[in-house]
C-alpha cells in the first residue's frame, strides 16, 4: 500500500522520476497482487495499483537510496542481509505500521492514514534536499 501511496503522490508534486519499489523481506507472497482489500482502499481513493509483491534482493542495496521498513522486525530483518548498508536503512515511522492482514477492513483504512501522513513526511524531507 505505502509504494502506491507515495507513487501517486510524487506524481501529485511533479517528483515522478523519483523510482520507487516494494519487497518484503520474506517471499511468503510472492508475485501476487496486493490483498484485495489493500486494492479496494486504494480505489477508493483515487489510486490504481497493479503491482506484485516480491522479495529484498541483495541489489536492492546498491540500487536504491533509501530502504525503509514498516516495523522493527522488518528493519532487524533488513539490516541482517549480508549486503545491508545500514546508512541507507531506516524505519518509515517513528512506530511500527500494523500489518492489517489479519484485520478487517477497518485496519486498512487505518494503515492507509498512518501511511498517507508518513509519505507526505518523506516527499518534504526529500523535497527539502533537492
Amino acid at each position: 500500500m505505502a509504494e502506491a501511496i507515495l507513487r501517486h503522490q510524487l506524481d501529485e508534486a511533479g517528483l515522478d522520476h523519483i523510482e520507487v519499489d516494494s519487497a518484503g523481506t520474506g517471499a511468503w507472497h510472492a508475485g501476487e497482487l496486493a490483498d484485495p482489500r489493500t486494492r479496494r482502499t486504494l480505489r477508493a481513493r483515487g489510486i490504481h495499483y497493479d503491482g506484485r509483491a516480491r522479495q529484498l534482493r541483495a541489489e536492492d542495496f546498491e540500487v536504491f537510496d533509501l530502504i525503509l521498513t514498516m516495523d522493527s522486525q522488518n528493519l532487524r530483518d533488513t539490516l541482517g542481509w549480508r549486503e545491508a548498508r545500514a546508512e541507507k536503512v531506516r524505519r518509515f515511522l517513528e512506530h511500527d505500521v500494523p500489518d492489517p492482514y489479519y484485520d478487517e477492513a477497518q485496519g486498512f483504512e487505518r494503515v492507509y492514514e498512518m501511511l498517507d501522513t508518513g509519505c507526505r513526511r518523506l516527499i518534504a524531507e526529500i523535497a527539502e534536499k533537492a
